[in-house]
């Protein structure tokens, strides 16, 4: 019945509350805690609402320290990936002629695999 429901629903919050820390934007930020949305893409359900919430919680990308290399016809470039003996030693900021983007991960269901 609808009371079992509710009574149901009430209990998981409370179990929610306890086990899952207040976002905290400076953690999301530094990579300690990842925000945490409920939706489905199957059934649209909450996905406007996780879009809408992504783009205001996205920070602009960062400068990442690599090494930029000559790559031929005097076009340079930046390798972020290097050699145990290389040094990145230049900061490439996103507006560098030659950077095409960045990766970025989203998690799903907690499993590390993903």
């Amino acid at each position: 019945d609808d009371q079992e429901l509710f009574d149901k629903l009430m209990e998981d919050i409370e179990i929610l509350d306890e086990l899952i820390a207040p976002l905290d934007m400076d953690r999301v930020i530094a990579g300690d805690q990842s925000p945490l949305f409920f939706g489905s893409a199957m059934t649209n359900f909450g996905v406007q609402l996780f879009l809408d919430k992504f783009c205001t919680m996205g920070v602009k990308p960062s400068g990442r320290l690599a090494k930029l290399v000559e790559e031929g016809k005097g076009k340079k470039g930046a390798q972020s990936k290097l050699d145990d003996d290389d040094e990145p030693n230049d900061l490439v900021n996103p507006e560098f002629g030659e950077f095409t983007g960045f990766v970025f991960k989203t998690q799903a269901n907690l499993d590390p695999q993903h």
